[in-house]
């Protein structure tokens, strides 16, 4: 993933709690992926409550959102790690 996509990523960032991330995703759409530093987690939520008269995409979008949140939260990590080695 692209850092100028990330909302404020530099090297004073502290490491991201996983399970925040998902557990934030869990209860609002994309926002445990906004937690981690990526704007995508706001594209999820707004096209969650714009397609929310069905059920079938804001569902696939809030599954999407806990995998995605969990994954940025461990590359974001990894990629501070490397900064800081």
């Amino acid at each position: 993933m692209d850092e100028k996509e990330m909302v404020g990523f530099d090297n004073s960032m502290t490491e991201k709690s996983v399970g925040l991330a998902v557990v934030l995703s869990v209860f609002l759409i994309g926002i445990g992926v906004l937690y981690v530093g990526y704007w995508r987690g706001l594209a999820y939520f707004i096209l969650s409550i714009v397609f929310c008269w069905t059920i079938i995409v804001p569902l696939v979008f809030w599954i999407v959102g806990i995998v995605d949140a969990y994954s940025s939260c461990r590359e974001y990590n990894n990629r501070l790690m490397d900064k800081r080695c």
